[in-house]
């Protein structure tokens, strides 16, 4: 019963801890499914860019990407304004479409009052739009363009090298000291010997990631702590921290696709 007791008391606190930080693993988990698999030339098939917003709308979607990674997913207003005038839009067209627009939306309810709303000009969108960026991202707005201040294009440069030797399927002759360990540990195990970011004028930057947690959910823990990162946001950042390393981001979620598929 001693024992018992002694080992409830052990359980409760650590409990209490995985409860703390679901909100952040179920963030890093809906930001890696963001990310659409990418095959290999070998075995290269079409894949859908939004596989991983299936659960979501396509407005919402719309909107998350202009939000994270400022892209645009709709033409200008004058696009289909044109389509409507040459025909290639037919008012049966607008109908449907006014008949799929969610009940909540504010706007035309008819294709008179579409049809007027897109003779107008579009409205000027705010000013300063909310967007999500990396820490890398405001130091290279801080650098106003000097290329050679560029954290984000260091550190793409610098991770698409580690996970080119990381990745190799036995094509180099010289073989990543650590390529046996899995992707965190081995990375962790590179950069403490690794002096780019050092002459790039980052200081102390292999301290830093010897003091980083063995494991990488504790390490992205505390980063985004570290860094104030507010816990209704953990999954855009995330996902637009995979964005600046979109192409092997998407290599690595095909490996977990493939690893799915097997169990």
């Amino acid at each position: 019963m001693t024992t018992l007791l002694e080992q409830t008391a052990q359980d409760a606190p650590r409990a209490a801890i995985q409860d703390r930080d679901a909100p952040l693993q179920r963030a890093i988990e809906g930001a890696c499914r963001r990310v659409a698999p990418l095959w290999p030339l070998k075995n290269f098939v079409a894949v859908n860019p939004f596989h991983g917003f299936s659960g979501q709308s396509f407005h919402a979607t719309c909107a998350t990407l202009h939000r994270v990674a400022r892209i645009r997913m709709l033409m200008p207003r004058g696009f289909y304004r044109e389509a409507v005038r040459t025909g290639e839009v037919t008012e049966a067209d607008l109908e449907a479409a006014l008949r799929q627009v969610p009940a909540h939306w504010r706007g035309p309810h008819t294709v008179l009052e579409l049809k007027a709303a897109m003779a107008r000009a579009a409205p000027p969108g705010p000013r300063h739009p909310a967007a999500v960026a990396t820490i890398a991202e405001v130091l290279d707005e801080l650098a106003s363009g000097d290329r050679l201040a560029s954290r984000t294009a260091f550190m793409t440069d610098e991770i698409s090298r580690w996970c080119a030797a990381y990745f190799d399927q036995g094509q180099s002759v010289w073989r990543l000291p650590s390529r046996g360990l899995p992707p965190f540990a081995a990375w962790r195990a590179s950069m403490c010997h690794d002096l780019n970011a050092e002459v790039m004028g980052i200081t102390g930057f292999r301290a830093t990631v010897a003091a980083l947690p063995e494991s990488p959910f504790d390490a992205i823990r505390d980063v985004v702590r570290l860094i104030g990162v507010p816990a209704r946001a953990y999954e855009d950042y995330l996902h637009q921290a995979l964005l600046d390393i979109g192409g092997w981001a998407a290599y690595a979620r095909y490996i977990v696709w493939n690893a799915e598929l097997d169990g």
